[in-house]
């Protein structure tokens, strides 16, 4: 039924509505759409004059709001555009679009019409869901910072503790009677302190500090020497399958960050075993075409060929939504799980230059990729040298690593000077520089770094050797003194041996006078 205006009216309704910069439609009390504008049409992709506005409406909606409509008939008031009314549209071709609405009521012979407005807002949407993508994609960049920086910044005071009990327990170990109940003790709290030692370098690696040791090595025989380890660290009731390629291209890295990746891979295959199952570990030469290659994180890697380690398991696979936040920091889905294996697993590869594909599906198993760079060029080695004796000026600012290492180098002979912190460090030096024979300094000491030392100590006596020690791996602690003679780097924690005999070897090469 044509709604009951005069000729003048409804022609002046029609111009209105066509002139209109939205679509807009005129609707009866009853529902039916009365008057539509070409704007209308498009957006619907046909006329809608005629139907129901529910016709409109997605078929889950309709009841809903056909309710809506009629609770607000009875209290009829504006509704503006931008106030978050948006709806979901059906067009002509069955398919929806979002839509904002803004509605108008007015009173005519008794009954209530209503002009609703209509802007089509996906693109709108999906500009805002990509807004939102990005801003959660920084928000989760700043968070993963964030956490690399604490991790980092616990391990080197971590390790510093640790310099303390693996020092002593090494030192406690060579005094007391193999057999004897307090050798015992004190050879499990060894063990002990380096497996924290260990969980330490997990936490460097993830933050991008981590000890990084270059080694001409090959990927097959690597794997195939962890053969046995890898068989008594996976139950009984899986099975495991090792094959590697012979004749495969060298590669360069550090032999035990690669041997804790593939423990990492294997030990969360076989977690994701409940009952039984086989863990499969393959090392190959991938061609240039692997479409992996795409894939892998943390980002594309360009064309090949690259050595491939994979670890396939067969167990109960990863959904979606937890393949995908895999190597987040500290996100586990196990009960005791730490949640460092497998970000430190893509740090290790980033490191290698590397990348990881992980293929795996609820029910059907995980297949993860670890791909690395092969043939580079080896690394210079240095060969051991003897020790002697001399005086040290040891400077560090935490006692227990202080006193572990004076007993340390009393012990084999040497005599030493103590210093809290660089300042002091410094004072000494200038003091007493004639009879000082090396400095072993800490990285990170209040009012003068080691680095601030060392160049002071080169202005003063550009022979005397001097060790740099760190909580942090080397290349982050040495940047800065590159080519300026550092005689060696202790890595914290450090053993008693690794004390001597590097000191060992910088007054070996020091000239004599």
């Amino acid at each position: 039924m044509p709604p009951p205006f005069d000729a003048a009216t409804l022609a002046g309704f029609e111009l209105a509505i066509d002139a209109s910069p939205a679509a807009t439609l005129l609707v009866e009390d009853s529902g039916r759409i009365a008057l539509e504008n070409p704007l209308a049409q498009t957006l619907f992709g046909r006329s809608v004059v005629g139907l129901a506005v529910e016709d409109l409406v997605p078929a889950d909606r309709m009841v809903r709001h056909r309710e809506l409509r009629q609770g607000w008939l009875a209290n009829p008031r504006a509704r503006l555009m931008g106030r978050g009314r948006d709806l979901m549209a059906v067009r002509a071709d069955g398919s929806t679009v979002a839509v904002e609405v803004g509605i108008q009521a007015f009173e005519r012979e008794g009954r209530t019409w209503t002009i609703c407005w209509l802007v089509d807002v996906s693109s709108r949407r999906r500009l805002e869901a990509d807004r939102d993508a990005a801003w959660a994609h920084a928000l989760r960049s700043q968070r993963l910072e964030g956490m690399g920086l604490l991790a980092g910044g616990v391990a080197h005071d971590f390790n510093n503790l640790l310099v303390g009990v693996i020092g002593n327990a090494n030192l406690a170990l060579g005094v007391l009677q193999p057999g004897t109940p307090a050798h015992d003790y004190v050879q499990d709290l060894l063990r002990a302190a380096m497996q924290a030692s260990s969980l330490a370098k997990q936490m460097l690696t993830y933050s991008g500090r981590g000890p990084h040791r270059v080694d001409v090595l090959d990927l097959s025989s690597l794997v195939g020497d962890l053969r046995d380890l890898l068989r008594s660290s996976v139950p009984r009731h899986i099975g495991l399958r090792v094959t590697c390629d012979a004749d495969l291209p060298p590669l360069t890295g550090d032999a035990n960050q690669l041997r804790q990746v593939l423990l990492n891979l294997v030990t969360n295959a076989a977690e994701s075993i409940e009952t039984t199952g086989t863990i499969g570990v393959h090392t190959c030469l991938l061609p240039m075409s692997a479409p992996e290659l795409a894939e892998a994180r943390p980002h594309a890697l360009p064309s090949g060929p690259w050595l491939a380690l994979v670890v396939t398991d067969d167990g109960v696979g990863m959904a979606p939504d937890v393949a995908e936040r895999v190597f987040d920091p500290f996100y586990t889905t196990k009960p005791a799980g730490h949640g460092l294996g497998m970000a430190t697993v893509l740090d290790i590869v980033r490191a290698h230059r590397g990348g990881v594909h992980v293929r795996s599906s609820a029910g059907a198993g995980t297949r993860i990729t670890v791909f690395l760079p092969p043939h580079r060029p080896p690394s210079p080695t240095v060969e051991d040298s003897p020790r002697r004796t001399g005086t040290v000026l040891l400077a560090d600012d935490e006692p227990i690593v202080r006193r572990m290492a004076r007993r340390v180098l009393v012990g084999a002979g040497y005599a030493v000077i103590e210093a809290e912190d660089g300042r002091q460090a410094l004072e000494l030096f200038r003091e007493r520089s004639a009879e000082i024979d090396a400095l072993l300094l800490d990285a990170s000491m209040p009012h003068l770094n080691g680095a601030d030392v060392f160049e002071a100590v080169r202005a003063l006596r550009p022979d005397v050797p001097v060790l740099l020690s760190s909580g942090f791996h080397e290349t982050e602690a040495t940047t800065r003194l590159q080519g300026q003679g550092l005689s060696g780097f202790l890595q914290k924690p450090y053993t008693p041996d690794d004390l001597l005999v590097m000191l060992g070897r910088a007054l070996a090469r020091a000239p004599t006078s």
